[in-house]
């Protein structure tokens, strides 16, 4: 039998996460392997299926292993539920988008710990805006009786390191 969609290096699946961008529905990011971004362009086949583009983007994550991704309101930057390489401990990041070639890696900023959540958890991710404060929500199901809704109060600007270039 082939291949799986695994890494023979890694334990980590092919395919990680996926995300559109809200303002430009032809564009979206995906993780690969929990540490390989690509930003594509989407290109129109046929009336019902898009294919990406091959001139794309593709950035390391560097020091972390990214399991949801979720594009914010503004496509400006992008948030992420993952861990640090060495550690177990689940987090919530925020990353610049890359918008150029030049630079390497990606652009973290760790947000929030998420305590309870670990990686072997089912969760999902979404982003809400209650009064023009902005908040990640994280509902996770890890068992019969273990559920919690983490939400996390977003920073209205991006700080100067995580600027997207």
């Amino acid at each position: 039998m082939g291949k799986q969609g695994l890494d023979s290096s890694s334990t980590a699946g092919l395919f990680t996460a996926f995300a559109p961008f809200r303002q430009d529905p032809t564009t979206c990011a995906v993780v690969t392997r929990e540490k390989g971004l690509h930003i594509q362009k989407l290109t129109p086949d046929d009336t019902r299926i898009a294919i990406a583009d091959p001139v794309d983007i593709h950035r390391d994550i560097p020091n972390y292993r990214v399991r949801k991704l979720l594009m914010a309101w503004h496509d400006d930057r992008m948030f992420a539920v993952g861990r640090t390489s060495a550690n177990h401990k689940m987090l919530l990041l925020e990353m610049a988008v890359p918008r150029e070639q030049t630079r390497p890696h990606v652009v973290i900023r760790e947000l929030a710990q998420l305590p309870g959540l670990s990686a072997d958890d089912e969760f999902v991710v979404g982003l809400s805006d209650e009064e023009g404060e902005q908040y990640i929500l994280v509902a996770v199901l890890a068992g019969v009786n273990r559920r919690a809704i983490y939400r996390i109060r977003l920073p209205e600007e991006l700080e100067e390191g995580i600027a997207a270039y």
